[in-house]
């Protein structure tokens, strides 16, 4: 049976995830200007915007109610999975 990853390097790496993730949307708003294309490769731009919809601008025009809509619910999917993690774990 393959050893099972602690569970602290699991949050280590999620963490380090949101982390990595937030220095890069902070360099994306520091360095690009708004709507302007950067070339990265002759094949390649990189652009700012902002997304204003809960996913891919889906409800972009519903008045934001669906961005706390959507972040509930995803809070209560990952209490819900953190706690079936949970009841997986040996008892000590």
């Amino acid at each position: 049976m393959p050893k099972a990853i602690p569970l602290t390097a699991l949050f280590a790496t999620a963490a380090g995830i949101v982390i990595i993730d937030q220095i890069t949307k902070g360099l994306a708003n520091a360095w690009l200007i708004y709507g302007q294309p950067n070339p990265l490769l002759p094949w390649l731009n990189i652009t700012l915007h902002y997304n204003e919809g809960a996913a891919f601008s889906f409800l972009s025009d519903a008045g934001g109610w669906q961005r706390y809509f959507f972040r509930l619910w995803l809070r209560l999917l990952v209490l819900l999975s953190l706690c079936g993690c949970g009841a997986c774990l040996p008892r000590k």
